[in-house]
């Protein structure tokens, strides 16, 4: 368990709120698994930031009906409120170690992931979450973003057999 976390990804999936949260999104194995790290994330912030939205998934669907019955307009300003503080929480604070065992940042996709997880959480249980103001792509990090190039391509094909040539040729003409 990571030092941020104090409800780990083991112990959200065994919860009841998220098991029927995974029956009425149909999840399939690998979501329910980065949704609750997602959702993971999204507690550990919550302490972090000592929010008394509540610490478990039940406290915060309990939570978020009855600043609804309150105010739904309340509701909606204070969770896109909550949902971009989280965002940019996940976006600036180092949260895995790398192969050296120094803290990284997360990738942008995964910041995005990560969001969506916690959206898809107060959907599933009809909680209205308003879609974020602006148009914001999500950049892909230049480390990642490793391109092949027509000398790479030349040098697989080299050592490739009819049938990888066919598919490695396929895929490049393709835009694969």
């Amino acid at each position: 368990m990571h030092w941020w976390i104090k409800m780990d990804a083991k112990e959200i999936l065994e919860d009841e709120i998220i098991k029927g949260w995974w029956k009425r999104i149909n999840a399939a194995e690998a979501t329910k698994i980065r949704y609750a790290e997602g959702i993971a994330h999204f507690f550990g912030f919550v302490r972090e930031k000592r929010l008394s939205i509540g610490n478990t998934p039940q406290g915060v669907l309990v939570y978020a009906r009855q600043k609804i019955k309150e105010d739904v307009l309340a509701w909606r300003d204070e969770v896109e409120g909550l949902l971009a503080e989280f965002e940019d929480w996940l976006r600036n604070k180092p949260k895995v170690l790398n192969r050296k065992e120094q803290p990284v940042k997360l990738a942008p996709k995964t910041v995005s992931g990560t969001v969506g997880a916690v959206k898809s959480f107060f959907n599933a249980y009809n909680i209205d979450v308003p879609k974020r103001k602006g148009r914001r792509e999500v950049k892909t990090l230049v480390e990642n973003n490793n391109r092949l190039t027509k000398d790479i391509v030349r040098e697989a094909i080299k050592y490739a057999d009819v049938r990888e040539k066919a598919i490695i040729l396929t895929m490049m003409t393709s835009g694969m």
